[in-house]
């Protein structure tokens, strides 16, 4: 049966009840009649064999030690006697007894400060609202809680806790509140029938996302060469011919029909270029013409024939290309006689046109 102390003039406390293994005796140290901080030592009255020994007071069994602040009495039982050189254990919250590196040691549990963080203050209130959930649950949904948590010897209120305060796909807890509802799930990471957004934070769908993106890149395009030099005539513009291909993407080109053609099959802009050189002749000009066979000539390129070097032409153009018109490369020269377009490792004779818008 426990017994009753009276310590008032230690803390203020009029009753104090302890709960030692045997009966016990104290003594209060600390201002009377206040809420400020005072100490309380206990001794055990050991109930000994002989009658006539009863009583006695056994200083070695000094085992009961106490602390009171702010009118609250905390009372340990320490593991070894106070007065042994063995005392281990804390004293409530305010000294702690160790044994360190082979010394006894009495000192100040340190209070660590709560810093009331940002993310601390988020948990505790998720903390909160899951705690309010669990309450909120019936007897039945405890319960089976409770079986849930056994095999992973767990109470059911903490493998709630456990499962509300991280992400899990299979459970769904509405701590802010709320509810969830339509093309929803989660066991299979999906959620469909999403509305179109009105905020610049809110989720859509990958068709909503992809009729968003900006345009390109883009594919469509063709580069044609000629395998070797062409004749070109004197004074008259003539269509030169590819019979070969770097790339085509779109079937834009054939190389035996038309084969001076590219025909567009994908409506856009597109950059157009040609390079070409004539044989070396000192006489009279050289011109190269990009022509549609709708619109006619849509880039043009004149210059005098070079004397001591063959004579090169470059140009190009961007075009709104609609789909089933094609381009060709028309040349021209003055030179008196006919001259040779001449085909030179990769930059000539080149003609391309290659979709950018």
């Amino acid at each position: 049966m426990p017994t009753y102390l009276l310590c008032a003039g230690a803390t203020g406390l009029r009753i104090v009840q302890l709960r030692p293994a045997f009966s016990s005796w104290g003594l209060g140290v600390g201002k009377p009649h206040s809420t400020q901080s005072g100490f309380f030592l206990g001794v055990f009255l050991r109930s000994l064999p002989h009658p006539t020994d009863r009583g006695l007071i056994d200083i070695n069994n000094l085992l009961m030690i106490g602390y009171a602040e702010k009118g609250e009495l905390s009372v340990s039982k320490l593991k070894n006697p106070l007065l042994s050189l063995s005392a281990s254990r804390t004293l409530g919250r305010a000294i702690s007894f160790v044994k360190r590196a082979g010394r006894s040691i009495a000192e100040k549990k340190p209070e660590v400060p709560d810093a009331r963080t940002l993310a601390q203050l988020s948990w505790r209130h998720m903390y909160q609202k899951a705690v309010a959930l669990w309450h909120a649950l019936s007897a039945d949904e405890k319960q089976e809680w409770e079986s849930l948590a056994r095999p992973k010897h767990m109470t059911g209120f903490a493998w709630f806790i456990s499962q509300a305060l991280k992400p899990n796909p299979g459970l769904y807890l509405p701590l802010q509140g709320g509810r969830m509802a339509g093309g929803i799930d989660m066991a299979k990471n999906w959620i469909r029938n999403v509305r179109k957004p009105v905020d610049a934070q809110e989720p859509v769908t990958k068709e909503y996302f992809e009729d968003r993106l900006p345009p390109g890149p883009y594919t469509q395009g063709c580069r044609v060469f000629k395998a070797w030099h062409q004749s070109i005539p004197d004074g008259i513009q003539t269509e030169l011919i590819f019979d070969r291909e770097d790339y085509d993407t779109d079937e834009m080109h054939d190389l035996v029909i038309n084969n001076e053609r590219i025909t567009i099959k994908t409506a856009g802009i597109y950059l157009i270029t040609f390079q070409g050189q004539f044989e070396q002749n000192a006489v009279g000009i050289r011109q190269a013409l990009i022509r549609e066979n709708v619109k006619g000539f849509i880039a043009e390129q004149r210059i005098d024939a070079q004397a001591n070097t063959w004579t090169s032409l470059s140009l190009s153009t961007l075009w709104q290309c609609v789909v089933g018109r094609y381009l060709v490369v028309r040349v021209y020269q003055t030179s008196g006689g006919p001259l040779d377009m001449e085909y030179h490792s990769y930059y000539t004779t080149y003609f391309m046109a290659q979709r950018v818008g």
